[in-house]
């Protein structure tokens, strides 16, 4: 009786894989809900506490466990919508792991809701006018005030992105597309992610490396992986 109740209180350790990807491939519905992984050493550990289709959340409390540890560095799944490029959510996040840990690179997988594998990955770092930019913009004396400057700073960039969203519908009705035509939801999709590229690269100042996995190669044009035929 004794030991049931110790077991039954007995911690959860996270099972560490060896590989990104079987990590992924080990998470139920990995196609469907976004993942976040942990790289710490030469292991990988899945460490959300909650996920949902384009979300997923993690503890601070585990930040705090995984950071401090060499070679260490988070991951996460894109699944749906804008999945090569990282989100305003995803920057800040970035952001905010700089300032409080001093990690300078994230990752994204994408995934293929076709066949349900890794089409490619993306190396988010910050450059160094990106750290001087946080350095100069994000003085504050508590966490709260933090919080709400990194609040702020998430909501300029999705108030750009939506900018962005709205020239793009201008671009393509000054050239006569009708939003009901076949090819306009593609070729405003790529136009959008190559003006969001552009905004990221140029004025946030962050460096992406696209990376495709086996069987897929990254098409610059389309701004996505694609399967090789």
């Amino acid at each position: 009786m004794f030991k049931r109740i110790i077991s039954a209180f007995r911690k959860i350790v996270p099972k560490k894989y060896k590989t990104l990807n079987q990590a992924i491939m080990d998470t139920p519905e990995n196609t469907k809900k976004e993942i976040k992984i942990a790289k710490v050493g030469r292991k990988y550990q899945v460490i959300n506490d909650n996920r949902q289709e384009g979300a997923v959340w993690y503890s601070e409390e585990t930040l705090r466990k995984v950071f401090p540890k060499k070679r260490s560095k988070l991951i996460h799944t894109h699944t749906n919508g804008i999945k090569e490029l990282p989100s305003a959510n995803d920057i800040t996040n970035m952001i905010s792991h700089y300032i409080r840990y001093n990690k300078d690179f994230e990752a994204i997988s994408v995934m293929d809701a076709v066949n349900g594998k890794e089409s490619g990955r993306i190396g988010i770092m910050l450059t160094k006018e990106a750290k001087e930019y946080v350095k100069k913009n994000f003085d504050y004396d508590t966490l709260d005030d933090l919080d709400e400057l990194l609040d702020s700073f998430r909501y300029h960039i999705e108030q750009r992105l939506d900018r962005i969203f709205f020239e793009t519908n201008k671009i393509l009705s000054a050239k006569g597309l009708s939003d009901s035509s076949p090819e306009y939801k593609k070729i405003r999709h790529n136009t959008i992610k190559k003006i969001m590229y552009k905004y990221y690269k140029d004025s946030l100042k962050l460096k992406l490396k696209f990376v495709p996995q086996p069987g897929y190669k990254f098409n610059k044009e389309t701004m996505a992986f694609e399967k090789i035929k």
